[in-house]
């Protein structure tokens, strides 16, 4: 399941810190409610398995496979 326009537009609307190494409460509180209305909108470990990448992921996660790989 895919985000609604609603939710789209209250993380959009969310203020960005341009230091991603900052916790940012806000964009947290906005992720878990949104998480708590439309939880089939987030990976889980469980669908990441079945998930194929375009690129290799950077981190090790569970997944099926990827197209292309870092050089």
């Amino acid at each position: 399941m895919k985000l609604t326009s609603a939710q789209r537009s209250k993380l959009m609307d969310v203020p960005k810190s341009h230091d991603w190494s900052v916790p940012n409460p806000k964009l947290e509180i906005a992720i878990a409610e949104i998480r708590n209305e439309n939880p089939g909108a987030f990976w889980t470990p469980e669908t990441l398995i079945l998930r194929r990448f375009f690129d290799e992921p950077k981190f090790p996660i569970p997944h099926r496979g990827f197209v292309r790989g870092r050089s």
